[in-house]
């Protein structure tokens, strides 16, 4: 990885902390790009959206010939009963989505784009995404009240997290890596880190085939 620079289009912090963990140097620019696709099905909208996030990074490092980098863009969405559900708006439409998705099956979906910039230009791009099905238990009304009402910690070495309600910028409302998220999930089937934010197994696998052959110029 050392001739390019990865460089993650995210301002998650939960992608941030797996890429890290996954052994991987980067750095973080968030993209402002409008996330809209226009796209209702589930696999096409976070593979567009991720790549609209990852082009919106590039767009800053092209026609700049020294420029050697890989862009990571990623998006994620719950579908429930066919239903995308995004990141609740507010309390009362955080109750609404677990109230929903309580007692029942739903599908997340994380769609990643790779840019491979080089010379100026933008010289390769790949897609893809992976879904897992999440299982959540029946909850009783004042668990989902209490749910919404939870705060995150605060923590020294994550600034960026600040002092937030669980369900706050989480698609679907909730975050399986949250002590919440153990209390409410009670099975999957796929890739866990998928449901976090980021196919980790998949992302390494991915960019190993599109660093091969190609020269190390460090």
């Amino acid at each position: 990885m050392e001739p390019y620079t990865l460089i993650l289009a995210s301002g998650s912090p939960r992608r941030k902390e797996l890429l890290k963990e996954a052994g991987y140097s980067f750095r973080v620019e968030v993209s402002d790009a409008c996330e809209e696709a226009g796209d209702q099905d589930p696999a096409r909208l976070v593979e567009r959206l991720a790549e609209i996030k990852a082009l919106a990074v590039a767009e800053k490092y092209l026609d700049h010939p020294d420029q050697r980098k890989i862009i990571i863009g990623a998006d994620t969405i719950v579908v429930h009963r066919g239903q995308i559900l995004g990141k609740p708006e507010d309390k009362a439409h955080a109750v609404e989505m677990i109230r929903a998705l309580a007692g029942d099956v739903h599908q997340v979906y994380t769609g990643v784009s790779l840019l491979v910039l080089e010379g100026g230009r933008l010289e390769e791009k790949r897609h893809f995404h992976e879904r897992t099905d999440v299982h959540v238990r029946a909850m009783e009304e004042r668990e989902i009240l209490s749910y919404v009402e939870a705060r995150e910690p605060v923590s020294p070495g994550q600034p960026e997290k600040g002092d937030r309600y669980l369900w706050q910028d989480k698609a679907g409302g909730y975050g399986i890596q949250t002590g919440w998220g153990a209390r409410m999930i009670s099975g999957i089937r796929g890739d866990y880190y998928n449901v976090v934010g980021l196919p980790v197994c998949r992302l390494s696998r991915e960019l190993d085939m599109l660093l091969q052959g190609k020269p190390d110029r460090s």
